[in-house]
């Protein structure tokens, strides 16, 4: 990777940035993870750019995570209550673990990586 691509950081890991692009008509949705543990799901703009975890930041998220979330009408995930009363819309696929630019790990649904470079 040439240097608009890749950064070292501090353990000597090289770690890529990317481009997410919109890859469902329902958008794209990131469900932040801390300690494994899921905090909240916020929505994604098409072109956000984020970076390829480092196996020390990817393990803030779970080994396994779900392959697909619901969508309300909202544009928000679906919770059990939209699953049962028949509110869910669409569904995106999981495209990925990404470091947020925040700085949080997130899985991201419905997006495409593109790196850059």
């Amino acid at each position: 990777m040439d240097d608009t691509t890749s950064k070292v950081n501090a353990s000597g890991e090289v770690s890529a940035i990317v481009e997410l692009r919109r890859h469902s008509p329902a958008g794209m949705i990131a469900v932040i993870y801390r300690r494994r543990k899921r905090r909240k799901a916020i929505p994604l703009t098409d072109g956000t750019i984020v970076e390829v975890p480092t196996s020390d930041q990817r393990c803030e998220a779970p080994r396994h995570l779900e392959a697909c979330l619901g969508i309300t009408a909202g544009g928000f995930p679906a919770t059990v209550h939209h699953l049962n009363l028949g509110l869910v819309v669409d569904h995106v696929v999981l495209g990925g673990v990404f470091v947020l630019p925040s700085g949080e790990v997130a899985a991201i649904y419905g997006a495409q990586a593109i790196p850059l470079g």
